[in-house]
């Protein structure tokens, strides 16, 4: 069935994926008749959807000086992560029951190809491709819960994507670039593998280990992360 979508909708979700993408980062003034420009479209969706976006958590609304890319301080980060692996401790369960054996394992020849394919040269391009296909794996998996729960609970995977975007490009400059990447892959055949054969303990222990590894390595370089510019 096809799924008709409001201006408002639309302009909503333009906006956020700007801000999960970090094509708006952190701190950056939106303003509202640039975006409707761009758009095309007048200021109301505009400024109906940063009023949705600050309920959600991606915007912060100062009166008198306009609208912002929200920043978040360590706590919100640690407690953001903490969420997620909690809900994904309970979406690798569904996972379990309902996955389809022939998606898994179509991810897991996904991954393996993205693993092949990392290598030194255009490193950050590979690592992003690599985690586009990391993000389809987490949304497939999320879907498997009903439609009342998967919506509600989509935010909290927005929300530490926008985090996430910023923490791979600080981690293609690092030194040890590719062993990262490579052993963020590695992960996710391991979970793919466990759910392909129904293995829900090592399903979990491999969300564990991928969520609190990533949220503690963005509160370890929080301030290198925050300071750096990202460009797309």
């Amino acid at each position: 069935m096809i799924e008709y979508k409001s201006l408002n909708d639309l302009v909503y979700e333009e906006i956020r994926d700007r801000i999960v993408s970090s094509r708006y980062h952190p701190g950056q003034k939106l303003d509202v008749d640039q975006i409707a420009a761009e758009l095309k479209v007048s200021r109301t969706p505009v400024t109906n959807s940063l009023k949705t976006l600050e309920k959600e958590g991606y915007v912060t609304i100062l009166q008198r000086s306009g609208s912002y890319v929200r920043k978040y301080s360590k706590e919100e980060i640690e407690a953001l992560f903490d969420f997620r692996e909690a809900l994904e401790v309970v979406v690798i369960k569904r996972a379990i029951k309902n996955a389809a054996a022939l998606d898994m394992r179509q991810f897991i020849c996904a991954f393996r190809e993205s693993l092949e394919n990392l290598s030194t040269e255009s490193l950050a391009d590979k690592m992003r491709i690599a985690d586009d296909v990391q993000q389809k794996f987490h949304a497939y998996l999320w879907e498997q819960c009903p439609d009342i729960i998967y919506n509600e609970i989509r935010n909290v995977m927005l929300l530490t994507r926008q985090i996430t975007v910023r923490h791979i490009n600080f981690c293609t400059k690092r030194d040890n670039a590719l062993e990262i990447a490579r052993n963020e892959v590695m992960v996710h055949i391991a979970i793919a593998e466990a759910i392909e054969r129904g293995d829900e303990t090592r399903a979990l222990e491999g969300i564990r280990e991928d969520i609190s590894g990533t949220k503690d390595d963005i509160l370890k370089n929080f301030e290198a992360i925050e300071e750096q510019e990202v460009i797309f």
